[in-house]
């Protein structure tokens, strides 16, 4: 097990969680086994064991391990990825009694990237409606994350209070198109990857080196102005993206 250089430019603990974790990834800590003790780790690194202790807090904070009072830290079993398709307009909310309330309403400092997408600055605010999914019931890991942002210069003050209610809002890109007068002439759908920030590795409880899954819907008007833009963001270790493609057999020609 390679010692920890002092130049790498991370905390040691960090980099003792980054080699520990890239260890389970690559199967020498299978899930379910117990890790070397933090006496052995500490020797192992040539770091104390207050390091050790410190790199292990991060990961069972990310969801890499359990401990077992008495007994030491345990790779947590990986659950089967969940199948997905690529969201599109008609997904955006869900279906009331189907999906669950927003965890978040209000008018939060817009994102860069979202911003650029209304052509505003970093920083500015737009209205934002976010909610969460886990994995399951059982294992309470979270999923995904759904962010609909409406421009706030559409944002009417009927719209507001429409938008301001914790459950679902069947077809919220037509709501909004209708309420400002602008309808969508076009819907993008962007899928990027990225690492998480920091405060997004310890929302979905992984590793700051996983990457994210993350898809951008915006709805465009005919002068290219966008109307809403709806985010999607998945751990990408619990998500199979699978795509399906109908193929019609062709037709037999007749013999002569």
């Amino acid at each position: 097990m390679p010692r920890i250089s002092l130049l790498a430019g991370l905390p040691r603990y960090r980099q003792v969680a980054a080699d520990l974790h890239e260890q389970i990834r690559r199967g020498h800590y299978p899930p379910g086994t117990a890790l070397p003790t933090e006496p052995q780790l500490a020797e192992d690194y040539g770091l104390s064991r207050g390091t050790i202790r410190q790199a292990l807090g991060l990961l069972r904070q990310q969801g890499i391990l359990d401990v077992v009072q008495g007994s030491g830290h345990y790779v947590r079993p990986r659950p089967k990825p969940e199948r997905i398709t690529r969201p599109r307009r008609a997904d955006i909310e869900g279906t009331p009694g189907q999906a669950p309330p927003m965890s978040e309403i209000g008018f939060p400092p817009t994102p860069a990237d979202i911003a650029a997408i209304f052509k505003e600055d970093a920083g500015s605010y737009s209205f934002l409606r976010r909610r969460r999914h886990l994995l399951s019931t059982r294992t309470a890991l979270p999923l995904r994350r759904d962010s609909v942002y409406i421009w706030q210069g559409d944002l009417r003050p009927e719209l507001h209070d429409q938008l301001s209610t914790p459950g679902p809002i069947p077809d919220l890109p037509g709501l909004v198109e209708h309420t400002s007068g602008k309808p969508a002439v076009r819907t993008t759908t962007t899928t990027t990857a990225r690492l998480p920030a920091p405060e997004e590795a310890a929302e979905f409880q992984i590793a700051d080196t996983a990457p994210l899954l993350v898809a951008l819907l915006a709805g465009w008007d005919a002068h290219g102005m966008a109307i809403w833009a709806a985010e999607y963001v998945w751990p990408a270790e619990r998500v199979a993206l699978v795509e399906t493609q109908l193929h019609r057999p062709r037709a037999r020609r007749a013999s002569s």
